[in-house]
């Protein structure tokens, strides 16, 4: 297997935006850790101390480090193009795929070679969420149609009337359509209602909403008002237009 080999010394990064964090310094048994599609996450290790630890995933290694203060690392050419290990005890993986999630290994040892820690991970990488596309059809003047969709894994919904409960769904328990990793609820409300609906999306990676005005059908039953909003936040001083067709 080839490595990479550098020369450790001191330095500071800031946490990058968005990164996931999986913390095996303490940990003393297996652990679960979850990334977000396409963004950072960062082991941490050793709570700064260089000690002798290497991060395997199934036989393969991945991290191995020997020495106290200039520690010699090693990093295998598969990961060395997306990876940095810094002296704080801390190993980065930039832009992570759904190929990371899988089975990996933490080891550390003492000057003499003693196992002292083993740690068995698994890591799990999810697609965050998107920003919901709400939308409402008026089915007749009793009865409305409301429905939310959002893309990503396990997506979970809460949707609201003014601040008040209408529906909340598990991961797994709504409508899926064919288009894959998009998730849809869907709901019937009384054609009078009127107020914020607030669509709110999360799993365990990531959260968004979106806010309409929901509208009151009106009193022809022959006609159908449907309304679509995709991807819009409110201001502290306006609502969100609601854009509307008849047909």
């Amino acid at each position: 297997m080839n490595f990479i080999y550098m020369i450790i010394t001191a330095l500071t990064t800031a946490l990058a935006k968005g990164a996931m964090e999986c913390n095996l310094s303490e940990a003393t048994g297996p652990q679960q850790c979850l990334g977000a599609l396409g963004k950072p996450l960062i082991f941490l290790l050793t709570n700064g101390t260089n000690k002798k630890t290497s991060l395997r995933r199934n036989s393969d290694v991945i991290l191995d480090i020997k020495g106290d203060c200039d520690a010699a690392v090693l990093i295998t050419n598969k990961y060395s193009d997306r990876s940095a290990f810094f002296a704080n005890g801390t190993f980065n993986l930039e832009t992570v795929t759904k190929n990371d999630s899988g089975d990996y290994t933490f080891e550390r040892y003492d000057h003499d070679g003693k196992l002292l820690q083993k740690i068995d991970i698994h890591l799990e990488i999810q697609a965050p969420v998107s920003e919901p596309a709400v939308s409402q059809m008026c089915l007749s003047p009793e009865q409305m149609k409301v429905s939310c969709s959002s893309e990503g894994d396990r997506v979970e919904f809460i949707l609201t009337l003014d601040s008040n409960l209408l529906i909340q769904t598990r991961a797994g328990n709504t409508d899926k359509q064919l288009t894959a990793g998009v998730s849809n609820v869907t709901i019937i409300l009384h054609g009078q209602l009127t107020g914020v609906l607030t669509c709110n999306v999360r799993n365990n990676v990531s959260r968004e909403e979106t806010f309409i005005h929901l509208t009151s059908c009106k009193d022809n039953a022959d006609e159908v008002i449907y309304s679509d909003v995709r991807m819009i936040k409110p201001t502290r001083d306006a609502r969100p237009n609601l854009r509307q067709s008849s047909f």
